[in-house]
């Protein structure tokens, strides 16, 4: 369990997050539970947005706010289980398939986004001669608050779609095909079609 203090800017933030191991079938999992919490702060109200003739626009304010989320991930089919599993080191450590969640929700008055998931499946190895190789896809759900901007501005909710491919060359190098696809959140405007490709070089 790890529990973090600080200020950021004029807001106070609590941040606790406690981590867990676990199996399915003898499957390695695990995930995290974190909860973060800000007080002493000026925090804008969702719908709060007032327009007065006399004094101009004014935004309704809150002392704190709030937030809650949970990650889980979970081997369907290892290949080979001689290697030890560290979430820690941010990789697939096993040859095999798995699955990934997190749902996340924050305070109704203060967070334009109500509440989130994100689900998909990610691998590594199965194809001959490349048993470093990653792969993954993977969806994400935003619900979104009525900001009070007036009709037709923003969408009730947004939604995305990711498909990566990862290929592991020589000495701590990979190069990472992307494709994403996300909806836009204002009603006029057209959703994103995103090609991508990353070099990563550790040393």
């Amino acid at each position: 369990m790890k529990e973090v203090a600080g200020i950021s800017g004029e807001c106070i933030e609590w941040a606790t997050t406690a981590d867990y191991l676990g199996s399915l079938n003898d499957l390695p999992g695990g995930g995290s539970l974190g909860v973060i919490y800000g007080f002493d702060a000026n925090f804008a109200r969702i719908g709060g947005l007032n327009f007065d003739p006399g004094t101009g626009v004014s935004i309704d304010k809150q002392s704190d706010s709030w937030a809650v989320t949970w990650n889980g991930w979970q081997y369907l089919l290892v290949e080979n289980e001689s290697t030890a599993v560290d979430p820690r080191n941010g990789r697939q450590d096993l040859q095999g398939l798995g699955i990934f969640a997190q749902i996340g929700l924050a305070d109704k008055n203060t967070n334009p986004i109500h509440w989130s998931v994100t689900a998909g499946l990610s691998g590594r190895g199965s194809i001959p001669g490349r048993d470093a190789d990653t792969r993954g896809v993977g969806s994400f759900y935003n619900k979104l608050q009525d900001l009070n901007l007036g009709s037709r501005v923003l969408v009730d909710s947004v939604n995305g779609l990711e498909v990566y491919y990862d290929i592991a060359l020589l000495g701590s190098a990979s190069l990472t095909l992307d494709a994403q696809w996300t909806q836009n959140a204002f009603q006029w405007a057209d959703d994103a079609t995103i090609l991508g490709a990353r070099l990563n070089v550790s040393f």
